[in-house]
């Protein structure tokens, strides 16, 4: 890969969207080679949605998925009550940069939904529920709804909602870098740490309940790895949805941010612990659905983040150092009764 590749536009200029109505749901979709997965998907969307006019559908068509392309074809979507727009172009570098372009193309509604393609939503007036959680106290919307997957025992983020001020707060969708997985633990842990991330009773099943094999997943040890060195930059977001919540430096700030500390500090543990990297091979091997050597495509994805970490060396050390003299004026007081 040459080393003139430039890095994607989303890397760092940010982005904000006018919100044309509060009250509609654009639903982001990315796909690949999975067209009986799609429509299966789409109809439960569209089964169980009580307000069909205010839900927009984008799903992300990569030009080279014949099976994609030729199920838009048969004019399927016809039979869909909601609104479908197909979005083809060249296949993006990273699954993460996608989302982004698909976003800043979208309908400008009030709510953006992530989903999978491979996810069947399972509760009726879905829609209403959303729009309910985002006019419910707090009344300013920066939010993010967790839809539940009935299958996963654990907590964590994997299909997902949030509001347009939130998405123009951070100046993006998702972070760009990952070519697969991580995007939902970014915004997991920024959620924490803002202190609003709320379920609202709404669940997702997978269609198909064994692994379907994640695309270009490869050197997961390395993604691993990369995701934690950014943690600055999670705080980075946490800082401007506050600031954009309270106002910068105000009281209500300060609270919430120290409030943040706490997921803050279990995160900041998590990345200092050393990777396992025989429990990396084996995620790596039972998940991914790739058998092959990494493609040109998944190169220059891992070939620019490699060049962006290097850009932010700077930004980590000075984070890193910050954080410790932090840590150590904390103690400090521990220890003089001040706390």
């Amino acid at each position: 890969m040459s080393k003139t590749t430039e890095l994607p536009v989303d890397y760092s200029q940010p982005h904000q969207k006018s919100i044309d109505n509060p009250d509609l749901v654009t639903v982001l979709c990315p796909t690949r080679s999975r067209p009986d997965y799609l429509k299966s998907m789409i109809s439960s969307l569209d089964d169980l949605a009580a307000v069909k006019e205010l839900i927009d559908l984008w799903v992300l068509v990569d030009e080279d998925d014949r099976d994609t392309l030729a199920l838009i074809e048969t004019e399927w979507d016809t039979t869909i009550g909601i609104n479908i727009s197909w979005c083809v172009q060249k296949r993006p570098v990273t699954l993460a940069d996608g989302l982004n372009s698909l976003w800043k193309k979208s309908s400008n509604g009030g709510i953006y939904v992530y989903i999978s393609d491979h996810y069947r939503m399972m509760t009726p007036h879905w829609d209403v529920r959303l729009r309910d959680v985002f006019k419910t106290i707090p009344n300013d919307r920066f939010q993010v709804v967790q839809i539940e997957d009935e299958l996963r025992e654990s907590d964590d983020l994997i299909i997902w909602a949030i509001s347009a001020e939130w998405a123009n707060a951070t100046g993006r969708f998702v972070p760009p870098y990952f070519p697969y997985w991580f995007i939902d633990m970014w915004i997991d842990h920024v959620a924490t740490m803002v202190g609003r991330k709320v379920h609202a009773g709404i669940k997702v099943r997978p269609i198909n309940e064994e692994v379907v094999g994640t695309h270009a997943l490869w050197n997961l040890a390395y993604w691993m790895e990369y995701f934690h060195k950014l943690l600055f930059e999670r705080v980075d977001e946490v800082d401007a949805l506050l600031s954009a919540i309270y106002g910068p430096g105000t009281i209500d700030f300060e609270a919430a941010r120290t409030k943040a500390e706490r997921p803050m500090s279990h995160y900041e543990k998590w990345a200092s612990a050393k990777i396992d990297q025989n429990k990396m091979t084996q995620i790596e091997q039972k998940y991914s659905g790739e058998r092959d050597n990494p493609d040109a495509r998944y190169l220059a994805a891992e070939e620019i983040a490699r060049r962006y970490m290097d850009q932010m060396e700077p930004r980590i050390k000075k984070f890193t150092l910050a954080r410790q003299l932090d840590l150590k004026q904390n103690l400090l007081k521990s220890s003089l009764g001040y706390e």
